[in-house]
Formats: structure tokens, sequence, C-alpha cells
């Protein structure tokens, strides 16, 4: 499970080459800084389409 560095440009590679799951740190959270937490919420989003677009769903 890749847990440094990920972020939604290369999520679909780490699934690709096999991972299960990754943990997306800062790349996710960095709109909570600032009192964005609907960037939070779309950026999830956007991991959450490319997963599912990299695992063929």
């Amino acid at each position: 499970m890749p847990t440094g560095g990920v972020d939604v440009n290369n999520v679909d590679k780490w699934i690709k080459a096999g991972a299960v799951a990754v943990g997306a740190g800062s790349s996710l959270t960095k709109g909570a800084k600032t009192g964005d937490y609907a960037a939070i919420t779309a950026t999830a989003k956007e991991f959450i389409a490319k997963i599912k677009e990299a695992r063929g769903q």
C-alpha cells in the first residue's frame, strides 16, 4: 500500500501496478489549511473516479 507521493495524477498507476489501496495525505487534505473543505470533497471524488477507472469499473 503506497502512502507517499500519491495524488490524483498518479493514483491510477499505483492501482494498475497492483496496489489494492493507497494512502493519500496532503494531496487530499491541503484544502483544510485554508478552510476549503469543499476542495477536500472534490479531490476525494477525483480519487474515487480515477481508482474506479483504473480498476475498470
